[in-house]
């Protein structure tokens, strides 16, 4: 006897014992029931998985395939494919992070935030601070300000800070200031382009909190240890009868 079998499958196909892997026409010969030989042909169709990749950047979330993911990361889907078999999908995707804490540190507000740009914003009137576009931000008057942080097309906003200012009479800066090694993990040098004299050094960690107060009476240069200090940021307040000024340290 003989006989015809037309199958499709994925992947693979089982076939009284014998797996096929390939597209193709088998034949067997089995004892029939009367004794005699059954020569059985198999048409076979075989269809392979299929895979994809896709890279995406996008700002707060990204919804992919009805699935909503909200951080950067490696993602893999088991879809079923037009020809009836898995279609394993993965997705690259970036989400940009931005960090919106603001620091407060005397009359001048730090964003914590780096590499990326900077617009400070009335909150009262909701509106630009004109020229205000620097990680640190002295504020002219009394008032309510938050800072716009841009990263790769993403937008963020910290939330409103308020600033009462208190007779400050520092108001310019020491100019050309060197701060290194930055990053470090022993010891931060700071030179002033000039000697100064009743310096008051502050140091401070990234929420604000004050960690050191030193007071110098003639100073030039500063060298801090800083070895014991757990990493983060920090932000290091200068303070004279004249100027005043924010240097910013990363601790590895």
């Amino acid at each position: 006897s003989t006989g015809t079998e037309t199958r499709t499958s994925c992947g693979g196909y089982v076939w009284n014992g014998q797996t096929y892997t390939a597209t193709g026409v088998y034949t067997q010969t089995l004892i029939g029931a009367n004794g005699c030989d059954s020569v059985v042909t198999l048409n076979l169709t075989i269809n392979q998985p299929s895979t994809g990749t896709e890279t995406r950047t996008s700002c707060g979330g990204y919804v992919w395939n009805g699935q909503t993911y909200t951080t950067t990361g490696v993602y893999t889907q088991t879809l079923t494919g037009a020809n009836g078999c898995d279609s394993v999908v993965t997705l690259n995707l970036t989400v940009p992070s931005i960090d919106t804490m603001v620091s407060i540190m005397g009359d001048t507000l730090v964003a914590v935030a780096t590499g990326v740009s900077y617009q400070w914003i009335d909150c009262i009137t909701n509106n630009p601070v004109t020229g205000a576009t620097n990680q640190n931000f002295i504020p002219a008057n009394n008032g309510s300000y938050a800072v716009v942080l841009t990263n790769n097309g993403c937008v963020d906003t910290s939330s409103c800070i308020n600033v009462t200012i208190v007779g400050v009479e520092q108001s310019t800066t020491f100019g050309a200031i060197k701060a290194y090694p930055n990053p470090t993990s022993t010891h931060f040098v700071i030179e002033l382009p000039r000697v100064s004299t009743d310096l008051k050094l502050k140091l401070l960690d990234a929420s604000g909190r004050l960690l050191r107060s030193t007071t110098y009476e003639s100073i030039r240069q500063m060298n801090l240890d800083v070895e014991e200090l757990p990493s983060g940021i920090y932000f290091i307040e200068l303070i004279d009868n004249k100027n005043r000024e924010v240097v910013r340290m990363i601790k590895e």
